[in-house]
């Protein structure tokens, strides 16, 4: 009975954990290590709406040829930025994080800066839970139309939980 107590407390643990993460991003992350990757082939891969950067650690941590961007919009708040940045150099090993880059993208108004975000060849863009309005499913589809008129157009995997946001 004792040893049955401590997977229940155990169960407790990750149901905490996945709380602190939206159900998609949940999703993404658990089977991120799912796909196969072919380890002589570079993968570049963007997150759009990192969060707190858990599908981009798990994704940099499935295979030593993935590199990935997190990307997130600080809304006007630089700390968003820091703290994306500041968790994945804090969760991940070091082989991972460094792996890893963290960059803003305002999907609305890219800067000069981001541009070499948007024109660069990406082999999978991800995201998870990233539309809470009409004007952001328009934001999103602007932004995503921009990678699949492109001549090398990256497979586009995106989550969302049902019913989240009415």
């Amino acid at each position: 009975d004792d040893n049955d107590d401590d997977d229940d407390d155990d169960d407790d643990d990750d149901n905490t954990k996945k709380k602190n993460l939206c159900d998609a991003g949940t999703h993404h992350k658990e089977h991120s290590h799912d796909a196969s990757f072919d380890d002589a082939i570079p993968l570049h891969v963007l997150e759009l709406g990192a969060g707190v950067g858990h599908a981009a650690i798990a994704i940099a941590a499935a295979n030593t040829n993935v590199h990935v961007t997190a990307t997130d919009t600080s809304c006007g708040d630089p700390l968003v930025m820091q703290r994306l940045a500041e968790n994945v150099a804090a969760q991940a090993e070091d082989s991972v994080a460094s792996r890893i880059q963290v960059n803003e993208l305002n999907w609305d108004d890219v800067t000069d800066n981001q541009h070499s975000i948007i024109k660069k060849t990406w082999n999978l863009v991800v995201g998870a839970d990233l539309v809470y309005s009409k004007q952001g499913a328009a934001s999103l589809c602007a932004l995503l139309s921009r990678f699949a008129h492109s001549d090398s157009a990256p497979q586009i995997y995106l989550a969302h939980s049902t019913g989240r946001w009415g």
